[in-house]
């Protein structure tokens, strides 16, 4: 009788840590593959509108996470010519642009505004830049940062030719 009791109370142990195990599993995973996934964020730069001296910074997360506190940060020499948002005339300014000299370069910084302004994965954040004068030719290195993610690092080239027809052509590592 003592041993039917033992075997039965032994198996009513081991059914119930199998429900808390299954139980932690089922709602524990989703916390746990969320603290695993990575942004992964990378800069494309595409041609503006035709006939234009505008071009596009695209950010584009590629990874399975969100990235948040991301940053790209644009370091061009100091005499290159300079570019800003093509909405840089609204009198609010545009949120997140900086930009300013150290040493002998020109530093632009496009930055997120706030804890919830993240990029999500497989989405995009764009911006037109524009540029005075013709022709035009930038050359720039930038790096791109967010939290979870490792720093990325390349050069950019965007060339506009002379009016009126203003061919661009780009050039990214």
């Amino acid at each position: 009788m003592v041993a039917a009791k033992l075997d039965v109370t032994a198996l009513v142990f081991i059914i119930l840590t199998f429900i808390a195990a299954a139980a932690a599993a089922v709602f524990g995973y989703p916390t746990w593959k969320a603290s695993r996934v990575k942004p992964d964020v990378r800069l494309i730069v595409q041609a503006g509108p035709p006939t234009s001296a505008m071009f596009y910074l695209v950010l584009s997360n590629e990874g399975e996470g969100a990235a948040a506190d991301w940053k790209l940060t644009l370091t061009m020499p100091r005499e290159s010519r300079r570019f800003g948002p093509a909405d840089a005339l609204d009198p609010g300014g545009v949120p997140g642009w900086a930009r300013g000299e150290i040493a002998d370069s020109w530093v632009a910084t496009w930055m997120s505004t706030g804890a919830n302004d993240t990029i999500g994965s497989g989405l995009h954040r764009s911006m037109m830049i524009a540029a005075a004068g013709s022709p035009v030719t930038f050359d720039a290195s930038y790096a791109i940062q967010a939290t979870g993610m490792k720093k990325r690092t390349g050069q950019f080239r965007v060339s506009i030719g002379e009016d009126p027809d203003r061919k661009q052509s780009i050039w990214m590592t």
